[in-house]
């Protein structure tokens, strides 16, 4: 019984992976246990990163304050390659080149810290590192499927002309994953397709509008096909599709591996403030990268990393009036040298970044490139101390930007651990690669879409301090953590705008204003409890809470829009191998959005349904729950979710859609010879 129960925390605990160093882990078991469908399904497990989304589709978080609240300044990482997955102002996570199906774990890193992917190249003080699974001995067979709608209907009346236009589906999504492997090599292949239509009421007309919004001479597109299975073809549908190769061979001591994807997504309707409503994007992603790493002596090993990757933003049906025709092209490399002697631990790494962008418009600068250096110490004092030092550097050869950590481990007894971690993160406006970077640089979408914007000063640089201290106790039944933070932002910009309404698009227009010079404080808390119920079930409790002060106006009310508190409590329980109960009451509290105060009680009536937007968003109280069942020798599971059970009005953007009660079914196979 002491087995299983420890088995049961261990589920609990999965999460967090020496949390203070804010390592939190997400493993495949965790995935399925809460019948993640989607990469960001991951995100909203975390409280601490307070993600937020304006359709369900595209989420952006704050992770743990260390950025600014929905900004692009942090990175995604596939097996430990950066991946260029961002539409200037939005970071379209769901276009990473995987399936649920092949992924064996998430990392989500909120610190300076990079001796995970070993060469320097991410400058951001977060980032999600996902790890697609290396094939084991023989063949191995994976796939995915699953489809839902909300329930916000008229039941039977969907399909009919009577059906209100506040359903929105979710779906159909599938997944296949074919791989080959032995001791000493492995070869997987796999493809994906993904499909969400936009149809809530906040959404409808402004994106139908933009779909009839054609050049001269243009006519309708018709919707990519496959079309979905419940959605009206004259409304847009993201249409995702993927497909992957990954090989490794072992050597020299060490595995070398490769990665060859595209990834496309059409009719990708991703909502930007400054064009106050969704603008519709043509997306496509090409990667391919090496990595590896192998022995130079008993205790010295020598890692490296290439990339080269291509990014299109484009309109393909050379229809929509809204066209960005870009290219962005990245190639990168690094090399690390790691030297192990016990109880000390030293990491020097280098890498290279060039990025070069393609357009008609005139560019004063086409391309950066960036010089990124570093060395990271850590040594053991005794059973109970162990600290780190890690200092990077980044040059664009106009300007230069430091990161520093300093980290402490004590290990006070064997259940109880204190850390405590100071942090300096700068990063340079040219890293940050969005629309008010290549806009300055003579790019002209915002002109041509008649969009006006300023920027009231110089930008070079932003600055992030940050000290954290936690504690932690685990014990036979379960455990607790509780993690103080503060940060201090020097030099940030931010976006204010004064909107006004079109009631006859449902939506906003304003200048937007980009205010530089920002400084502020942010204090974050954060606590967990994980404990057992017995042999087969267990459950877990969090809060995070964000207090922003001490600040300049713009930047204090953009914290505004940001949750103070959030609350979440999961429950599990496992009374048969092949049966599994998850449910978890998610709590987040209200939020204000300045940028909205002119157009208060503005309604819109979206096919007899009247739209109300709102400055302020109400908190909601949610309930989310799912069963599981195992079939075929546990190989093939059949997961039942519901989502916001009791149709609370869930929403996170005055603009955004509303989340109402929501049924998926997913089956999931995993077959090996």
């Amino acid at each position: 019984m002491r087995r299983v129960v420890l088995l049961g925390v261990a589920l609990l605990a999965a999460t967090v992976d020496a949390a203070f160093a804010r390592r939190v882990v997400v493993t495949r078991e965790r995935l399925e246990a809460a019948a993640a469908t989607r990469l960001s399904d991951a995100m909203v497990l975390l409280d601490a990163w307070a993600p937020s989304s304006n359709d369900g589709y595209t989420w952006m978080p704050t992770p743990r304050a260390l950025t600014l609240p929905r900004s692009t300044a942090w990175s995604v990482v596939l097996n430990g390659q950066l991946l260029d997955v961002t539409v200037f102002d939005a970071v379209h996570l769901e276009l990473v080149p995987v399936s649920i199906a092949e992924v064996d774990s998430i990392v989500f890193v909120d610190d300076v810290d990079r001796s995970s992917i070993g060469a320097a190249w991410a400058s951001t003080s977060a980032r999600i590192e996902i790890y697609a699974a290396r094939a084991t001995r023989g063949w191995t067979v994976g796939s995915t499927a699953s489809v839902g709608n909300q329930t916000g209907d008229p039941g039977p009346y969907r399909y009919t002309d009577q059906a209100t236009p506040n359903v929105d589906a979710i779906g159909a999504d599938a997944s296949l994953l074919l791989a080959r492997g032995t001791r000493d090599w492995y070869l997987s292949l796999s493809g994906a397709m993904m499909q969400h239509p936009y149809t809530d009421p906040a959404m409808r007309d402004r994106t139908t509008g933009a779909l009839t919004t054609l050049r001269p001479g243009a006519s309708a597109p018709e919707a990519s096909a496959p079309a979905s299975w419940v959605s009206d073809p004259n409304w847009p549908a993201v249409l995702r599709l993927s497909t992957s190769a990954r090989a490794g061979v072992r050597a020299g001591g060490g595995w070398h591996e490769g990665i060859a994807a595209v990834a496309d997504a059409r009719r990708y309707f991703h909502y930007s403030e400054p064009f106050g409503g969704e603008v519709p994007t043509d997306q496509r992603a090409l990667l391919g990268s090496a990595a590896g790493s192998f022995g130079a002596g008993a205790r010295t090993r020598i890692g490296y990393r290439a990339l080269a990757s291509r990014e299109e933003l484009t309109d393909q049906d050379e229809a929509l009036a809204f066209d960005y025709d870009w290219t962005s092209r990245t190639r990168a490399g690094g090399i690390d040298l790691t030297h192990d002697r016990g109880r000390a631990r030293a990491v020097l790494f280098a890498g290279l970044e060039n990025r070069r962008v393609d357009t008609p418009d005139t560019l004063t600068e086409d391309e950066d490139t960036f010089v990124r250096g570093g060395a990271r110490i850590e040594h053991g004092f005794g059973r109970a101390y162990r600290a780190d030092l890690e200092l990077t550097a980044t040059s664009d050869g106009d300007d230069d930007a430091l990161s520093a950590a300093a980290r402490l481990h004590w290990v006070v007894r064997p259940a109880d651990t204190v850390r405590v971690r100071a942090a300096l993160q700068e990063r340079l406006f040219t890293e940050n690669d969005d629309l008010w970077l290549w806009s300055e640089r003579g790019y002209d979408l915002l002109a041509r879409q008649g969009v006006s914007y300023s920027i009231d000063g110089p930008i070079a640089r932003t600055r992030v301090l940050s000290f954290d201290a936690g504690w932690s106790s685990s014990g036979v039944l379960g455990g607790v953590e509780l993690n103080l933070g503060l940060r201090r932002f020097e030099d940030a910009y931010v976006e204010t705008r004064a909107f006004s309404f079109d009631d006859s698009t449902c939506s906003f227009d304003a200048p937007t204003r980009v205010v530089t010079g920002q400084n502020g404080h942010v204090g974050v808390i954060e606590a967990r409890l994980y404990h057992a119920l017995g042999d087969h079930s267990g459950g877990d409790f969090s809060w995070a809470y964000v207090e922003e002060f001490d600040s300049d106006a713009a930047f204090g009310a953009m914290w505004q829009t940001v949750p103070r508190h959030r609350l979440r409590y999961t429950l599990w329980a496992r009374p048969r191998p092949t049966w599994a109960f998850w449910a978890r009451v998610c709590h987040y509290s209200p939020t204000l959005w300045n940028d909205y105060a002119g157009v208060d009680g503005a309604s819109c009536d979206v096919g007899g349904v009247w739209v109300t937007y709102h400055s302020e968003v109400d908190g909601a109280t949610f309930v989310d729950a799912m069963v599981q069942h195992g079939m075929w020798r546990q190989q093939l599971w059949v997961d039942v979710i519901a989502r916001n059970v009791f149709d609370a009005d869930v929403r996170y953007h005055p603009a955004g859609a509303s989340f109402d009660l929501t049924l998926l079914v997913q089956a999931r196979l995993l077959w090996r010879d």
